[in-house]
């Protein structure tokens, strides 16, 4: 079975979806995974035969897209509500994020670092790995990596 699936791509893709659509309906507990069943159904494939995945470099961010599509379609209508009862809370997150923007290029300017040690110690000082992996592609090498390490090198001091 397993080497059918790895010769043609096209069913492999068409057994994930059906078996992932059934995945999703199933109810596990007061919980139902919907979109997302493709997602678990193609992680599990992956793990039982890695020729599964290759070829299929291009369908990749096509997958990607329609799942972010499906999710979007299955909580569009919770997402607004929930917006505007959390509204408060994110703009007090973006007054967060802005305040420590102004305070790492002020004292970076003054102390003379590069915008890639600010961008570094930004990343740290907000314990974010994903800004650090950012700054670090931004600045093409790993000087964010030396700023981020000033901000855990003092902490665990």
């Amino acid at each position: 079975m397993l080497d059918i699936l790895a010769g043609s791509e096209l069913l492999t893709i068409t057994v994930v979806i059906a078996l992932g659509t059934l995945v999703g309906i199933i109810p596990f507990g007061p919980v139902k995974i919907g979109p997302a069943g493709a997602l678990f159904v193609g992680l599990a494939f992956g793990a039982l035969d890695p020729r599964l995945g290759q070829g299929l470099d291009l369908i990749r961010p096509l997958g990607l897209a329609l799942f972010v599509y499906t999710v979007g379609l299955a909580s569009g209508s919770a997402f607004f509500s929930s917006l505007r009862r959390h509204l408060p809370v994110m703009l007090s997150a973006i007054v967060v994020l802005a305040f420590a923007t102004g305070v790492i290029i002020g004292v970076g300017k003054a102390l003379g670092l590069t915008s890639a040690l600010q961008g570094g110690a930004f990343a740290g000082s907000l314990t974010s790995t994903p800004a650090l992996a950012a700054a670090t592609t931004t600045a093409g090498s790993n000087e964010p990596a030396v700023g981020y390490a000033l901000r855990t090198r003092s902490e665990s001091c």
